[in-house]
């Protein structure tokens, strides 16, 4: 996950390197916001991108979702904003 534009977009990047097929939601948390993309099959090898644009981040501290189907949401540590 990193913001990017001058920090107005999140940039959301899943590499699955192993397993059987998943159905994620990439997103992001901005305090108690969530942000979530459409549902997507991502199967071994497969990366799968997600931009946020036009987003109003402020200065506040972003964490990267990875909603992932009958298995819960995981979250990659915060990253800050320094666009602000």
């Amino acid at each position: 996950m990193g913001i990017i534009d001058g920090g107005h977009t999140v940039n959301v990047v899943y590499g699955k390197t192993g397993g059987s097929p998943v159905t994620v939601k990439l997103g992001y948390r901005k305090g108690n916001t969530k942000h979530l993309s459409n549902a997507y099959t991502v199967k071994k090898g497969d990366t799968k991108t997600y931009k946020f644009k036009n987003q109003n981040l402020g200065c506040s501290t972003i964490y990267g979702l990875l909603a992932v189907a009958d298995q819960g949401n995981f979250e990659t540590p915060g990253l800050h904003n320094t666009g602000c």
